[in-house]
């Protein structure tokens, strides 16, 4: 009986490190990517954000909003990931797209969440002495590993200083989970002129490794 027991224990024992042991799930890690410890060059948008956190930034490049002229003021300061306007249309599935940059999983990456960033949209016309903050609206398109795409979600930037505008936050769904890249734009090319371009600020996401 005694050994009955015994051995009933061991299994038991055996079965509940087994059941605790979650090792075998991919783990995700939580990021704040402010960009801060990054290095702008002192060339406006000239230095690559790159790969950042486990993230590739495509089209984005490090900037830092002077106090005044920057148009769009950094969350965090000193730093921000900014991308100005492509000139040529993309189409992802029915919707057509102007886009300004992409997200992806890098390698390293399964996979990741985004859930929030702050941005604001800026217009530099290379002509003015200062950058000038703008409204838009910027739309987010996400696809999953297997390919499909994540429903569009859009966020609405209205500054309240052409020089010195605070960004604003945006919050993803739910389904923003599982991702393979995110790309930032906007739904009609006709909305903003060239030279336009959006800075983005303290984009929380959880990495899947």
């Amino acid at each position: 009986m005694q050994a009955t027991l015994i051995a009933s224990l061991l299994v038991s024992t055996a079965f509940g490190a087994v059941i605790e042991d979650r090792s075998f799930l991919p783990q995700c890690i939580q990021y704040d990517d402010n960009y801060d410890d990054l290095t702008a060059s002192l060339v406006p948008l000239t230095s690559p954000v790159g790969t950042y956190h486990g993230l590739n930034y495509g089209g984005f490049v490090v900037a830092t909003p002077a106090p005044l002229t920057g148009g769009v003021e950094a969350q965090s300061a000193p730093n921000v990931a900014a991308a100005t306007l492509q000139t040529d249309e993309i189409q992802l599935g029915s919707l057509s797209l102007q886009p300004f940059g992409t997200i992806s999983a890098a390698p390293g990456t399964k996979a990741f969440d985004l859930s929030s960033f702050y941005f604001g949209c800026f217009l530099n016309d290379h002509t003015a002495a200062a950058v000038v903050s703008q409204g838009c609206t910027v739309a987010v398109t996400g696809f999953y590993l297997n390919g499909a795409q994540a429903p569009e979600v859009t966020f609405a930037f209205a500054p309240t200083s052409p020089t010195a505008a605070n960004q604003v936050l945006a919050t993803l769904p739910i389904t923003y989970s599982g991702l393979k890249n995110v790309t930032f734009g906007v739904a009609g090319a006709s909305v903003l002129a060239a030279g336009a371009g959006i800075n983005v600020d303290n984009l929380r996401h959880c990495n899947y490794v």
